[in-house]
């Protein structure tokens, strides 16, 4: 739209849409965080995940910003193009698939609901059955306050602050000097602490469960937490960072479909893709 519409060149405008997008990702967020979990009485936004891709995806955020400086105009605005076909597309088919899923279920819970009911239509009752606990209803405030853990919360706004400490220092220094690259280095060790940190916790946690045959997900992923699979979320974090800062998409653009793919819940993945972008 700024290119096509206003007129602003490539670079620019992507600049300028990471601006517009978090302004508009900070009032959903805060709108969102006084909704409560869907399916569980945890927070809406999941914080190990949030810790593990966050040091990533402002490391790739970095690098992205460099590399737009040196991409031509023309190369930006076809990645943009892959970038949104590739991702649209591949969202598109899963929300089909999951559609197909929650569709077959529905119709599943249906035939046995008609199990209860004999042939004159009366409801079958059967008298042995466990009390229900009714469910605690929460005020909007209680529910807001039970979505803050601010001890997470402190932890990835320091590894922010950071980044941006650091970016404001190396914009002061000469581009391409010794304390320029210095500077930039001093990023990776930052967020590795912060990703290393969750990695083992997240592995730790997983290995055991396992041991004590729990097979209920660690966080919102269902997915096994080996080596193997942090390494691999630590590579999309920094290419979902990497695409958000040279074409100016939000990093939760990329790691959208992601989180879904590993089974994050789509409206755990939405706040976290508010929060990433």
């Amino acid at each position: 739209m700024l290119t096509l519409i206003i007129g602003f060149d490539t670079k620019s405008a992507a600049a300028l849409s990471k601006c517009m997008i978090m302004g508009a990702s900070t009032s959903s967020v805060f709108y969102n965080l006084r909704v409560r979990h869907p399916t569980k009485d945890v927070p809406i936004l999941d914080y190990d995940l949030a810790l593990l891709f966050q040091p990533m995806l402002m490391l790739g955020i970095t690098v992205g910003v460099s590399l737009s400086v040196v991409f031509p105009y023309w190369l930006i605005t076809v990645l943009i193009i892959i970038l949104f076909i590739g991702t649209s597309s591949r969202s598109f088919f899963k929300g089909t698939e999951m559609w197909k899923e929650e569709t077959l279920l529905k119709k599943e819970m249906a035939q046995v609901q008609t199990t209860f009911v004999n042939s004159r239509g009366e409801l079958l009752i059967d008298t042995e059955y466990d009390p229900l606990v009714p469910r605690e209803e929460k005020t909007p405030m209680q529910i807001f306050c039970s979505n803050l853990k601010w001890k997470r919360i402190l932890v990835l706004m320091v590894v922010w602050v950071s980044f941006l400490l650091l970016q404001i220092i190396k914009n002061n220094a000469r581009v391409c000097s010794v304390w320029y690259w210095a500077l930039f280095s001093l990023q990776f060790p930052i967020a590795l602490v912060v990703f290393g940190y969750e990695g083992v916790k997240l592995n730790k946690d997983y290995k055991k469960r396992m041991s004590t045959g729990n097979l209920e997900c660690i966080c919102e992923a269902s997915i096994e937490w080996t080596v193997l699979h942090i390494v691999f979320c630590a590579l999309c974090g920094i290419l979902g960072g990497t695409v958000g800062g040279l074409l100016g998409s939000g990093g939760g653009f990329i790691l959208g479909p992601l989180l879904i793919e590993i089974g994050v819940i789509p409206q755990v993945g939405y706040i976290y893709i508010l929060v990433h972008t």
